[in-house]
């Protein structure tokens, strides 16, 4: 299925029943990064997945963009579905879009999930200088940028301890890596990303998942978001990399199910 959105088509598929749940994925990434976790979300929710502009099946606009517009192509989505409001799951720059909606359309918003991600250039503990190299290294063929850069994302010791899980995740991951000039696109937007003033606006209920071990985003990012928020409960997951719903997606839906799902406050 497909949205049209500000002239760009936003491709979108919906699995499950239940409570409606938006997922939105981070840089470079399509809509296939749920799979792991989809089975054992869609027994409770509608999930509505779909890839964020410059990758998978959705256009690319040729002029700068910004988060707020990434969040825009999400609302469409929504509106395209019918669908008034859901919860919202984002992960790394997908927390970035997740914040832009959560502020910018509270309305649409019942409670939120931000997975390891931050507030932006405004307040946050910065990548370390060998995540930064990692990042901008995108020099060799897809594949051999890819088996050298993903690993990273894993907590330590999960590729070599999950040989064929990895592999299978490699058999997505290389068919759609973007293009370096697309990557581009996207992760400029993400540098003039900053809520760390307007963050303290979300009025949803949020969960913070942040993994100990995560080598993208430091975890120290999850305290600041959880020090903004008015209305937040952090947990941090013991051990887990930045990719943690790929590692333990077990875990990590019954944490959504059990927040989103439940009645009352963040605790």
């Amino acid at each position: 299925m497909r949205a049209s959105v500000g002239g760009i088509d936003i491709a979108y598929q919906t699995e499950g029943e239940g409570e409606p749940l938006l997922l939105i994925m981070g840089i470079g990434y399509a809509r296939w990064g749920w799979r792991w976790l989809l089975p054992h979300l869609t027994d409770s929710f509608r999930t509505i997945t779909f890839d964020n502009r410059c990758v998978g099946e959705s256009g690319c606009p040729e002029d700068p963009f910004t988060m707020k517009d990434m969040a825009a192509d999400a609302i469409g989505v929504l509106d395209d579905l019918d669908v008034g409001s859901t919860h919202v799951f984002g992960v790394s720059m997908g927390g970035f879009i997740a914040q832009e909606i959560a502020i910018g359309w509270p309305d649409r918003v019942k409670s939120l999930v931000l997975g390891a991600t931050h507030l932006g250039i405004g307040n946050m503990v910065p990548l370390s200088q060998q995540t930064q190299k990692i990042l901008a290294d995108r020099s060799g063929t897809p594949e051999e940028l890819i088996r050298r850069g993903m690993p990273y994302s894993f907590r330590p010791g999960w590729v070599e301890e999950h040989p064929e899980e990895f592999e299978e995740i490699l058999t997505y991951r290389i068919p759609h890596q973007p293009p370096p000039e697309i990557y581009r696109r996207q992760l400029e937007a993400t540098l003039t990303f900053d809520t760390s003033r307007t963050a303290m606006k979300i009025a949803a209920r949020a969960l913070v998942l942040q993994g100990t071990e995560d080598r993208v985003v430091p975890p120290g990012n999850a305290e600041l978001i959880a020090e903004t928020l008015p209305n937040v409960r952090l947990q941090m997951l013991d051990g887990a990399g930045h990719l943690f719903f790929i590692e333990e997606p077990a875990q990590v839906a019954e944490l959504v199910k059990s927040f989103c799902l439940k009645r009352g406050g963040p605790d």
